[in-house]
């Protein structure tokens, strides 16, 4: 994966994980039957399939964006993910899957 494409991914994370954390605050706020608790949920969920796609060694915590509204950071994610090329993506998942199942896939070939 080239440079460009793991710093996207990285913001992507964190500004997902930002997102997902202002719906928390959000969904305390509401109450324990708060639909925000799904969608905190839901972000979060995301930004850890996001987080997978990226190479070990990469800092997905910092600088963490600023901002106070959820949905912004989520359109911004949203923003940021459309200049990544679908081609791109996919390499990502490919390395990905293959960094955590690439020995299995060598058993199972052997076998």
């Amino acid at each position: 994966m080239d440079g460009e494409t793991t710093e996207t991914l990285a913001g992507l994370v964190r500004l997902l994980q930002r997102a997902r954390q202002l719906a928390s605050f959000r969904a305390e706020g509401e109450g324990p039957r708060s639909p925000r608790q799904l969608v905190a949920l839901g972000i979060d969920l995301v930004a850890k399939e996001v987080r997978n796609l990226l190479p070990d060694g990469v800092d997905k915590a910092s600088p963490t964006p600023i901002g106070k509204d959820d949905v912004g950071l989520l359109r911004l994610a949203q923003q940021l993910l459309r200049t990544v090329t679908a081609s791109r993506l996919r390499d990502a998942a490919r390395l990905a899957a293959g960094g955590r199942s690439g020995g299995e896939a060598n058993t199972s070939a052997g076998a």
